[in-house]
């Protein structure tokens, strides 16, 4: 990434079903392994403890904007993705992204 070309960020904020954090935790290595191959790369991933219950944030650095949809086409044409999509959608209510930038006044220290 250079000045002209800042680094991506992408936030999925994701609703988990009551009672199904545990499965949730089962199939997304199997997801951030397929989207780690496809130029994404997960930064972190948190639970809240205060706030709403059952949610998840994931933060992802992404190469350019056109690797949100070529992870995301990539995931779907994966083997292996009707098995994830069916448990995904059992253990997650809503998801919401975002593709974001730094601000100027970020610290940089993710």
């Amino acid at each position: 990434m250079t000045a002209t070309n800042p680094p991506l960020y992408f936030l999925a904020t994701l609703k988990v079903k009551p009672g199904k954090t545990a499965e949730l935790c089962e199939v997304m290595p199997r997801v951030v392994a397929i989207m780690e191959k496809n130029g994404w790369r997960l930064l972190g991933s948190w639970g809240n403890l205060i706030g709403r219950f059952n949610v998840v944030v994931d933060l992802w650095t992404v190469p350019e904007a056109n690797a949100v949809t070529n992870g995301f086409m990539a995931l779907m044409q994966h083997l292996e993705y009707p098995d994830l999509a069916k448990a995904l959608a059992d253990c997650v209510e809503d998801e919401t992204t975002q593709l974001m930038v730094r601000m100027p006044f970020d610290p940089g220290r993710i």
